[in-house]
């Protein structure tokens, strides 16, 4: 079943891939992030991320099948523009 569910994982992406006029590469294929993984790798719970896409604040997400994914690359651009600067120490 989970075999069945990546192939069409795959054949999904690639349809959008085919949509944009680029080709599915190997690269593209690891840089493709889940929400239960984006949280992960932002160390947050999975609701702050839909928190995140309600309010227009999170990063760009594609819908594939009823998944959202995110570009590993989109997310890293969306993080830097957040950036918080160091305020001074007493």
């Amino acid at each position: 079943m989970a075999l069945v569910r990546l192939l069409f994982l795959v054949i999904a992406i690639t349809a959008v891939m085919a949509d944009s006029g680029r080709r599915l590469t190997d690269a593209d294929q690891g840089e493709w992030l889940g929400t239960a993984d984006l949280a992960a790798m932002l160390n947050v719970e999975i609701a702050s991320i839909y928190w995140l896409n309600h309010t227009g604040e999170g990063p760009p997400r594609y819908k594939i099948g009823r998944e959202l994914r995110y570009r590993r690359s989109e997310v890293d651009e969306c993080a830097k523009t957040r950036r918080v600067p160091v305020q001074p120490g007493p």
